[in-house]
């Protein structure tokens, strides 16, 4: 497992390279890349995450960022013969973070899209979601179409910045909704009945409900 997770993490630096070299400018016989030059002269790749979306990233409680991305990060770091540098940050500023150059990289379950595509190069996808609904069953037991969702009378949290934000404003407008800093303060409110439900990828609403039962049979 360990030899494949380096195998991939060689491929996406690879491809790293690539889109670095193309999407950055010419150079004199050439095209060159900024990005890549100021990592191997620092002899560090910093990546950008906000440690808080499991499984792809998260904190434990002794503060080590852990995950998916972060082993992925870990092996394209170590294919690159240079050191890892995580940057923990609010998930809304991941990108400007990127854009500024104080990270060469984010891996953060970023979702790639159009708008985004104009201004960013990706490099995947390397995961599929798709959206989900996290929200108490008592709440939903009795609607019968979805259509119920979309009302004034209906409260929604999502993640500051994210497609799931996007999704709501877009298909949801007359929902109510709530940007989170982070998917914990998203869950929090949803526990507390602050929001009827939280919209994010299927991979955080399952990991949320999966905690949420070890919490409860293990307080």
């Amino acid at each position: 497992m360990k030899k494949a997770r380096f195998i991939i993490g060689l491929l996406v630096a690879l491809w790293l390279i690539s889109a670095c070299a193309y999407t950055t400018g010419q150079g004199v016989g050439g095209t060159y890349s900024p990005v890549l030059s100021r990592i191997a002269d620092k002899g560090e790749l910093v990546v950008g995450t906000a440690g808080s979306m499991p499984p792809l990233n998260m904190t434990t409680k002794e503060g080590q960022i852990i995950g998916f991305e972060i082993d992925m990060a870990q092996d394209m770091a170590d294919a690159m013969g240079v050191k890892l540098r995580l940057a923990k940050m609010p998930f809304a500023e991941l990108l400007p973070a990127l854009e500024s150059g104080e990270v060469d990289l984010v891996l953060s379950g970023m979702t790639m899209s159009g708008a985004r595509n104009q201004k960013f190069a990706f490099v995947g996808p390397y995961f599929v979601s798709g959206k989900s609904f996290l929200a108490k069953y008592k709440k939903w037991a009795s609607v019968k179409d979805a259509s119920e969702v979309n009302s004034p009378n209906t409260t929604l949290a999502a993640l500051k910045g994210s497609t799931s934000q996007v999704f709501v404003e877009t298909l949801i407008p007359k929902a109510k909704l709530i940007a989170t800093r982070d998917y914990d303060e998203a869950v929090d409110m949803v526990l507390q009945d602050k929001v009827d439900a939280l919209i994010a990828d299927y991979p955080i609403c399952l990991v949320s409900v999966f905690l949420g039962r070890e919490f409860s049979e293990h307080p």
